[in-house]
């Protein structure tokens, strides 16, 4: 089990690493991603959920630090210009999506997971943007086959930053 202040650093290896600020030790590590990972987020309203996105899979998944065997929460491929994936909140449904992704990404590359932002209330919605200009809410809290709440391009160039204002 991992708790405390953290820092979470993000590899190009797909693997996050857990520090614990008061000590200069690794509080723990979990591969995120099949490919290296581009944005990784904490909650500030839930600090112990991490978000992860892949430079190279597409994929937005969502971690609870203290148990980090499996993602919470996996949406496989959502940044795939029109080839939605489905969003999984079963450990095994995870694990087997995890795995569909694995065998996908060696397919064809998918648009890397730019930027990543929590609600500003709550982690019920994450917003996502891609290297091809894909503005997502993706909802955490619903059924499966509706985890995407909107879409947009915001151009073709590359999203960087999202925020969401108090109350948005």
């Amino acid at each position: 089990t991992v708790c405390g202040p953290l820092v979470a650093c993000a590899t190009t290896h797909g693997t996050v690493c857990l520090y614990d600020i008061r000590k200069p030790n690794l509080a723990g590590h979990f591969d995120a991603h099949t490919g290296g990972i581009s944005k990784a987020v904490f909650c500030s309203q839930e600090p112990n959920y991490l978000a992860t996105g892949g430079t190279s899979d597409g994929c937005v998944r969502l971690w609870d630090y203290r148990s980090t065997s499996v993602a919470r929460y996996t949406f496989d491929r959502v940044h795939s210009q029109g080839a939605w994936g489905a969003a999984s909140t079963s450990a095994s449904a995870s694990a087997s999506s995890h795995q569909q992704g694995v065998q996908n990404s060696h397919q064809h590359q998918h648009p890397s997971v730019t930027a990543i932002s929590f609600y500003s209330d709550k982690r019920s919605i994450v917003f996502t943007g891609s290297s091809d200009g894909q503005l997502l809410a993706l909802n955490t809290h619903g059924n499966p086959e509706d985890y995407i709440v909107s879409s947009a391009f915001c151009g073709s160039a590359p999203i960087t930053s999202i925020l969401s204002s108090p109350g948005t």
